[in-house]
């Protein structure tokens, strides 16, 4: 059963829950196809606000109107969020990995892009610490590949000959982004040490303070032991000799973080400290600490404690400082096997994707002579993310990164430059008209002759365990609310629209309510009582039987947990009838709908497949027909069996 719907039963806070999920590449289901990395193109303007949609996301907790609104909860949800708030999973560093990685798959004028970012960033104030970060998230940006263009050496050289700080007197080239290195002394932990524990999960971040300003950073690395440091100026280096007891030992805790330059050339006359992260949670550390909850302080010019570095700390057991990011290297479109990058447009909030172009390059002869006749070019679907372009007996296939709907596309057709393009909005969710095409949503492919599902996980039933319920009116019915739970918020709404003329036809509710009907059956469960394990798919209009389906145990799905109806299918042709009228005494007859009757025809060899331990023969018929179902327009045809 859902674990959220135990929670809601349980009147408790969510807290956690785990769902299984099967995550496919989208050209895996293709036979003989190769990994792809196709190219993304965004307008910047567009990808800009993206990007701060999710920025806005990661960094959520800073939202103070998000943190107020904690206390119109229930009480124990409210309490449980509390406990929960210092529970922060990003930092700016996050953020700016982030944005390398899509990098590597989208293109665009990065550089507008950043810029754009660092307007919309600079103008918000929906995060309230959103301005105390901005300098961390300069410096990691750039150490991630993203300069912007107000910071650069030149930049920085003439600051530094204006203002001539003291921190960087003695300093012949000062680089973009330094290393502050504090270090702490240990009873400026010890004092606290059993406050800091019974705060949950503190979060800790070094400061630089000045009268005027206050700079936080969240990505900063630490170690026990002693800092020994050589050299002067930008030659200045420092060695961890890490004291291997730990948080147990006497050690001060050595701290470090990245920081532009141009950020201490400014606050040189300021303090650098280290200090734990103000959350809901550690609120009651103020007693202790004080309002800036200040572990402990030192000047940046106090060289007892505090160091400017060019390159980080060295140590054994640090195998990434903070202020070292992996290079990460744009591929070009050449490199992605010549094809034109698929351009995204978003809705006007640029929270979701309105549509996706895809170019095709007519470059056989047959396609362009076709063009420059004036053929009529149209487009089909082949899967869920393939378009296949008619033009006359030529065809051309083109691949989009995900699940397009071709129905309501639109063709830009260039016949003296020789290529087309498709417009296609993407079905990434599924509406109500959507939710009937199930042929598009469950798939199965032939790879290498051999029938390879899409996205239905495979299942041993030998290792499902049987089960069966209780007949007792005390005992605990927990099928029932579970079968019904595969009903979502709006099927449940269109169910009790059933007897209404306004109630639109949906497959796929239609296919649920026979599952339904068949698992209370075989357990009792439906009104009479009455135990049924013969059930027979039956096409009201054409009177005919399409298939049997006999169930000879219900099963616990361990993996998904859930619960399965180990059955045989059989095939409701003429001669099976024949055969099996005397064994069948007691058949349910489940009334299904021409669109219904389609999609059983269709789900019927996937989920045979799902439960296949042998291996096909090289006679099979989904091999002869290169075809899976067998006779996928034979509608609720008894004689036209589609599994083999």
């Amino acid at each position: 059963m859902s674990d959220i719907l135990l929670h809601e039963i349980g009147n408790r806070a969510h807290s956690q829950y785990h769902e299984r999920l099967a995550w496919k590449l989208l050209w895996s289901a293709r036979p003989n196809a190769a990994p792809r990395g196709d190219l993304i193109r965004f307008t910047p303007d567009e990808l800009a606000r993206a990007l701060f949609d999710i920025y806005l996301k990661m960094f959520s907790d800073e939202n103070l109107s998000k943190q107020m609104g904690l206390l119109s909860l229930p009480k124990k949800e409210m309490l449980w969020k509390i406990q929960t708030s210092g529970l922060i999973h990003h930092t700016r560093r996050s953020f700016a990995l982030l944005l390398a990685h899509i990098k590597t798959r989208v293109q665009c004028d990065w550089e507008k892009v950043i810029n754009d970012l660092e307007e919309l960033v600079l103008r918000d104030h929906t995060l309230i610490t959103g301005s105390n970060f901005y300098q961390e998230m300069v410096s990691q940006l750039h150490l991630a590949g993203f300069p912007l263009s107000w910071l650069s050496p030149g930049e920085v050289r003439k600051l530094h000959l204006k203002v001539d700080p003291p921190i960087f007197r003695e300093w012949q080239t000062v680089p973009l982004v330094v290393t502050v290195a504090l270090v702490v002394p240990r009873q400026a932990i010890s004092r606290v040490q059993s406050d800091l524990s019974d705060a949950g999960t503190p979060i800790l971040q070094c400061e630089i303070r000045l009268a005027s300003g206050h700079n936080a950073f969240a990505c900063i690395s630490g170690s026990f032991g002693r800092l020994e440091v050589s050299g002067r100026g930008e030659h200045k280096t420092a060695v961890i000799l890490e004291d291997s007891a730990g948080i147990q030992g006497t050690s001060p805790l050595i701290v470090w973080f990245p920081v532009l330059s141009t950020t201490l050339i400014h606050t040189s006359g300021g303090t650098v400290g280290l200090a734990v992260r103000s959350t809901m949670r550690s609120t009651p550390l103020v007693q202790k600490l004080g309002l800036e909850m200040v572990l402990f302080k030192s000047l940046l010019t106090d060289e007892r404690h505090s160091h400017i570095l060019s390159q980080a700390p060295v140590s054994t057991t640090v195998s990434t400082p903070a202020n070292e990011v992996s290079k990460t290297v744009c591929p070009t479109s050449e490199e992605i096997s010549g094809c034109h990058p698929i351009h995204v447009a978003m809705d006007k909030s640029s929270t979701q994707i309105q549509s996706l172009t895809a170019r095709a390059d007519i470059v056989d002869f047959a396609g362009q002579t076709a063009l420059a006749n004036g053929c009529n070019v149209v487009a089909k679907q082949k899967s869920l993310d393939q378009v296949i372009i008619h033009m006359e007996q030529y065809q051309q296939a083109v691949a989009f990164p995900l699940p397009v709907d071709v129905e309501k596309a639109k063709l830009r057709v260039a016949r003296k430059s020789k290529y087309v393009e498709v417009v296609a909005p993407t079905t990434l969710t599924l509406g109500a008209k959507g939710e009937s095409n199930i042929a598009g949503n469950f798939r199965v492919t032939l790879y290498d002759g051999i029938p390879t599902l899409w996205n239905v996980h495979y299942l041993n039933l030998e290792r499902c365990p049987a089960f069966k319920l209780s007949k007792s009116p005390k005992a605990f019915n927990w099928l029932v609310p579970h079968v019904s739970h595969m009903f979502s918020n709006r099927e449940r709404d269109e169910r009790q629209k059933k007897l209404s003329p306004d109630r639109q036809q949906d497959t796929f509710i239609d296919v649920k309510e026979s599952i339904h009907t068949i698992f209370l059956s075989v357990a009792g469960f439906e009104p009479g009582n009455q135990t049924h394990v013969e059930f027979a798919l039956r096409n009201p209009f054409t009177k005919e039987i399409f298939a049997i389906i006999i169930v000879t145990d219900l099963r616990l799905d361990l993996a998904s947990h859930t619960v399965v109806a180990d059955s045989w299918i059989l095939p409701g042709s003429d001669d099976i009838q024949d055969m099996l009228q005397k064994e069948l005494l007691s058949v349910l007859s489940i009334k299904t709908s021409v669109h219904e009757s389609e999609a059983w025809r269709h789900l019927l060899p996937l989920l045979i497949e799902r439960c296949r331990t042998w291996k096909h023969k090289p006679t099979c018929e989904y091999l002869s027909h290169n075809s899976v179902p067998l006779y996928p327009e034979a509608s609720s045809d008894p004689n036209k069996v589609p599994f083999c």
